[in-house]
């Protein structure tokens, strides 16, 4: 337990040493280039905050595990987790498909971001066990979301032309795959549920979502497929890591 917590706190110590790091990048560097993941999610000191913070909320999940309330050992490390999973969305977001921030493998890329969230999602239902463990999850990390979900972003700084769908596609897209998780649990093998989780997700983002896109910025059905079919092989790939996150 002690152990654990001096691991938490070394690394939220490294959190404010982001800061100066990020001012002397910008510095040489200047304003952030969004097109490019090494601007945004990937740039050094970008990943170091990233990175610390999810770093210190693992450690949390374990301690709370061990706590002996009934409810915090329930809510809160599904907090933590929900937390986690939107650091690494963040840090894989230049693999969306139709966002900002680089484009990463073009609509093969929504294949990583479903591996992501599925492994998480399991990772939180194989340690829990309680009822609607991804719901939960999936919910802080939309919370999460929609606080800078529609920000203006500042004008000096350059981001790959796109265009996004209205807010409840989001909403859906989150919810929706975490809810067949929790409905699915103990009905269908694990690569399936991550399979079925993958096809829900990439129907919202990438199916769902276009309808609503400028004319500039719509694609055709066989884009929609590669991320789909992506997003099904990345989801069915999940279970075989979180099986080994569940086992710490």
């Amino acid at each position: 337990h002690g152990d654990r917590w001096r691991r938490s706190a070394v690394a939220k110590l490294l959190v404010p040493c982001t800061a100066p790091f990020d001012a002397l990048w910008h510095r040489i560097f200047g304003a952030e280039n969004l097109a490019t993941p090494l601007a945004l999610s990937w740039s050094p000191p970008h990943a170091m905050l990233s990175l610390s913070i999810a770093y210190a909320l693992a450690n949390m999940v374990l301690i709370l595990e061990r706590e002996h309330n009934a409810g915090f050992r329930k809510l809160f490390p599904d907090i933590a987790l929900g937390g986690i999973l939107s650091i690494l969305l963040f840090i894989l977001w230049p693999f969306h498909p139709t966002e900002a921030f680089g484009q990463v493998l073009g609509f093969y890329g929504a294949g990583i971001l479903a591996f992501a969230q599925v492994t998480v999602l399991l990772v939180a239902q194989e340690r829990h066990r309680d009822i609607l463990d991804a719901t939960r999850v999936s919910l802080v990390t939309l919370i999460l979301f929609l606080i800078t979900y529609g920000r203006e972003i500042a004008p000096q700084l350059v981001y790959f032309p796109h265009d996004r769908a209205p807010i409840w596609v989001l909403i859906f897209s989150v919810l929706v795959p975490g809810l067949a998780l929790d409905l699915t649990r103990g009905r269908m093998p694990d690569y399936l549920r991550g399979a079925l989780f993958g096809i829900l997700w990439s129907l919202f983002v990438a199916g769902v979502a276009v309808q609503f896109f400028a004319p500039e910025f719509r694609y055709g059905s066989g884009s929609v497929a590669i991320a789909m079919a992506a997003s099904a092989l990345g989801g069915a790939f999940a279970p075989f890591l979180a099986r080994r996150f569940s086992r710490v």
